[in-house]
């Protein structure tokens, strides 16, 4: 239980960042394995009638969605707020079934992006790791938003991010050109640069 691990930390001396870590990364595990054994027809029901939906969407923006797996409930939300303004937010977990090697997802997504107008980055603890104070980006998630600047020029300034733990990360060079997102609408997102 999540009880009995944080009692085997007790009296050991781990910085409050490290605790606070492994306290999350337990109640993660756990809600996975509660959604895994009692939603998981539901979270396929989802995602087969969000592919049904948007099979007509070329006429939405379309916004490309940067994230760690483990936010996938997180995912959903923002999937039916972006639905409810109109906009086609791409989760590759809801629309892209799995692929055998890493070759295909590449070219999978690439395809994506070149497709997508903006990208979002969900900052979170999962896709940004802080690890005595260095902050960077897990590969994938660097990946997708390193691959977004190569695929249109114009597109440069189509980046956002949404914060959702800790200070806003000044001191994360992968961020810089990034907009903090402060809003949505049918026409897009919307951000500050100097945050």
């Amino acid at each position: 239980s999540i009880r009995e691990e944080v009692e085997k930390w007790s009296g050991k001396k781990y910085k409050l960042q490290n605790i606070f870590n492994r306290i999350l990364k337990l109640l993660i595990e756990y809600s996975d394995r509660f959604i895994s054994k009692r939603l998981l027809t539901e979270l396929k029901d989802f995602k087969s009638q969000a592919q049904d939906e948007y099979k007509n969407k070329n006429e939405l923006k379309k916004v490309f969605l940067s994230y760690a797996f483990e936010d996938y409930l997180y995912t959903i939300a923002l999937f039916i707020f972006f639905k409810r303004n109109k906009i086609f937010l791409y989760i590759d977990w809801m629309h892209n079934d799995s692929l055998a090697n890493g070759i295909d997802l590449k070219d999978s997504l690439n395809a994506v992006l070149e497709k997508s107008e903006q990208l979002l980055f969900l900052r979170s603890i999962n896709s940004e790791l802080n690890i005595s104070g260095s902050q960077y980006i897990r590969p994938w998630c660097s990946w997708e938003t390193g691959n977004f600047y190569g695929t249109d020029l114009s597109n440069k300034s189509e980046k956002f991010f949404l914060n959702l733990y800790g200070k806003l990360p000044h001191d994360n060079v992968q961020l810089h050109g990034f907009a903090l997102l402060t809003g949505i609408s049918s026409k897009g997102l919307d951000g500050i640069t100097n945050w």
